[in-house]
């Protein structure tokens, strides 16, 4: 399973951007059902039934409006029960079952449940399966429990509308084929039978469906009334109605990394269409958003040479990154996010202005500038708000807020230990901006650092004179490894205290939804017994 995981959020994006080529409408179907869970309990941690899963995507958005939740998967295909299980790392329980298999309650770890959750999966039942499924659901769910059926319901008084609409529908669908922004049902599965790793798995479920699945069945949304009021249901009724054309929505181009990862966190990653030469996507994006600022790759270059560049570029007036005018022209975005922050990790939003009036273009551009990691967090909600999606903001902000007050929580009344963070080794860099508070809300002192200011160059004996306990080495432009070098050449000159590389692009030095991660890693730093470990690739001890 190893060559998987390394890739386990592209399989997961390949199959949400699959699906969604079915389902355009897929993320408001999503956000629907959740807002009916919310409804109905006043728990924390209600228990949810993700009913033939496949690889979690219900489960994922499931747990980041409430991360407390305990939620069970089912499903029988073995490649999606193994995206499902690396995808949620533990966070739910994973069953295989088959639904057709009358016994299949027996594998659940709970008697009752507060919500059952299902989305275009049971159309491959047929009626009596399926108005039977009904009543082993209804056997299942607590007083006051919900069923939340998303599936295909076609309307039979709109016969030749509805069959229009799927003809659109299926243009649209095609025309994303074409373009390579998604993979069609048939070429997914081909990418898996090739994956070395799924594989094999792919052959076992072969074994299980070996002429496929059964026929599609779609009955109209009255069968399936009818049926859970046969059930035994109290209440039924259509909870979300929608239609089966394509909504492309706004259009989006994001002139920093850090507003790349907010779009992506708001589910917005199809919206997207122009990014950085720095941005990193999804692999299942990869090659297929626009590249509307380029610069020079410094990745072979030493943070010496890089501190040259960069000195010798602004002395002489010189910029950094490089606007592709006539490429965001072209894309005809309605908002593009930017930055004033600071011109050697962006684009300044002037360029992006001055190439906008000149090209006559009226798209509407948000730039983000935040110097705290308060303001990093409202810079979700601005975003969210402009990009027409502020529920989604808001649940995000509240998953990452809960984060950062269980942290609090867990190393309140600890000792803590004075913490330096060298953003930058030759020369060096103390930080600034928002870094000093992911190490205050970790349970760390900051010693030498430049609160909400701008990062700045220091000599080493203000480093070494605040008498750290810890160091961290957060290189910003550099991931573990390039920051594990570094902190190598570093630590000699604090003999006695800890030194610790970072991630610093993951998790330290790009303002978006990851600086939680960054707390929760420097808290498992300073208290590693009250906090948990994070995953691989985000922390190292060189000292």
């Amino acid at each position: 399973m190893t060559p998987y995981r390394i890739d386990v959020r592209a399989w997961q994006e390949s199959w949400d951007r699959q699906q969604e080529a079915y389902l355009p409408d897929r993320e408001h179907r999503f956000d629907t059902m959740l807002d009916a869970v919310e409804a109905v309990t006043d728990r924390p941690d209600p228990r949810i039934l993700d009913l033939a899963g496949g690889t979690g995507s219900i489960s994922l958005r499931a747990l980041t409006r409430l991360p407390q939740a305990q939620l069970t998967l089912v499903d029988l295909d073995p490649v999606l029960l193994t995206i499902a299980e690396a995808s949620l790392t533990g966070r739910a329980t994973v069953v295989t079952a088959d639904l057709d298999d009358p016994g299949w309650t027996a594998a659940l770890p709970y008697d009752g449940y507060d919500a059952v959750l299902t989305a275009t999966a049971l159309h491959w039942l047929d009626g009596d399966r399926l108005a039977t499924l009904y009543r082993e659901i209804r056997d299942l769910l607590r007083p006051g429990g919900l069923l939340v059926n998303a599936d295909h319901m076609p309307d039979p008084g709109l016969p030749t509308l509805g069959a229009q609409l799927l003809d659109r529908a299926r243009a649209h669908r095609n025309a994303r084929y074409a373009a390579g922004a998604a993979l069609s049902w048939s070429a997914w599965w081909e990418q898996v039978a090739a994956d070395p790793a799924l594989a094999p798995l792919a052959e076992k479920r072969q074994q299980i469906y070996p002429t496929g699945h059964s026929p599609e069945w779609n009955p109209p949304v009255e069968w399936h009334l009818d049926a859970l009021r046969a059930a035994g249901f109290a209440e039924v009724g259509t909870l979300w109605r929608g239609g089966t054309g394509q909504d492309d929505g706004m259009r989006l181009v994001s002139l920093l990394p850090s507003a790349t990862e907010i779009v992506y966190a708001l589910g917005l990653g199809e919206n997207l269409v122009g990014v950085t030469f720095e941005c990193e996507l999804p692999a299942a994006d990869r090659g297929r958003k626009a590249v509307v600022v380029g610069g020079r790759d410094t990745r072979e270059m030493t943070p010496t040479e890089i501190d040259d560049y960069v000195r010798s570029q602004m002395a002489a007036g010189g910029d950094l990154y490089t606007l592709h005018s006539d490429a965001l022209a072209d894309l005809a975005p309605d908002l593009i996010l930017t930055q004033d922050l600071c011109r050697v990790c962006a684009l300044p939003s002037d360029h992006v202005s001055d190439a906008l009036d000149h090209l006559g273009c009226r798209a509407d551009v948000l730039s983000l500038d935040p110097y705290t990691l308060a303001e990093v967090l409202d810079t979700i909600v601005a975003v969210g708000d402009r990009a027409g999606v502020p529920d989604r903001a808001s649940t995000l902000l509240s998953g990452l807020r809960d984060r950062l007050a269980a942290v609090t929580a867990a190393v309140a009344g600890r000792p803590r230990r004075r913490v330096a963070v060298v953003e930058w080794v030759d020369p060096p860099f103390t930080a600034g901006h928002w870094v000093p508070d992911l190490v205050e809300t970790a349970g760390g002192q900051p010693v030498a650092t430049r609160p909400g200011a701008r990062s700045v160059q220091v000599p080493w004996s203000e480093l070494t004179d605040a008498a750290p306990d810890v160091v961290l080495v957060t290189p910003c432009g550099f991931h573990l490894d390039g920051a594990a070098r570094q902190a190598e050449t570093v630590a000699p000159r604090f003999p006695g205290a800890e030194v610790w590389a970072l991630d610093a692009d993951g998790i330290v030095v790009r303002p978006g939804p990851r600086l939680v991660d960054g707390v929760e890693a420097i808290a498992a730093i300073l208290h590693p017994d009250t906090v948990p470990q994070p995953p691989a690739g985000a922390i190292r001890r060189v000292a």
